[in-house]
C-alpha cells in the first residue's frame, strides 16, 4: 500500500513549507504551532508523493521535474501529475515513469527554465 504523504508549496512566500497534518478528508494547515485560516490555506499548492523514488532514494512528488531514462538510453524530461485518464502519476506527456530509471532534477516552482 502506498504511503499518502505531501509536500506543500507557499504561493505567496514562495517555498515549500511542511508543517501540515492530514485528518480524514480535511487538511489543517499551522504556521509557528497556530492553525491557519482556510485563506491561508488557500496560498497553498499540496503536491501529493507519488509512492516512487528516484534513482538516488529521493521521493518523487507532483510538480517534481524528472529525468526519465528508457531502456534504448533515450531520455526524456518532464514534470509529475496525476493523470485522470490512466488514473496514475505520469510525465506531463502523459508517459507512465514507473518502469524506468528517474531522477528529480528541480521542481516546477523553483525550476521553471528546465522545461524549456
Amino acid at each position: 500500500m502506498r504511503t499518502i504523504k505531501f509536500k506543500v508549496w507557499d504561493k505567496e512566500e514562495q517555498y515549500f513549507n511542511n508543517d501540515y497534518s492530514i485528518n480524514g478528508n480535511l487538511i489543517y494547515g499551522y504556521c509557528e504551532g497556530k492553525k491557519m485560516s482556510k485563506k491561508e490555506q488557500c496560498k497553498l499548492v499540496f503536491l501529493q508523493y507519488t509512492g516512487l523514488l528516484d534513482k538516488n532514494g529521493k521521493e518523487i512528488y507532483e510538480g517534481d521535474i524528472v529525468k526519465v531514462i528508457m531502456y534504448s538510453n533515450k531520455i526524456k524530461t518532464g514534470y509529475i501529475k496525476f493523470s485522470k485518464k490512466e488514473a496514475c502519476f505520469t510525465l506531463n506527456n502523459g508517459m507512465f515513469i514507473g518502469r524506468y530509471k528517474r531522477e528529480i532534477i528541480g521542481n516546477i516552482y523553483e525550476n521553471k527554465d528546465l522545461l524549456t
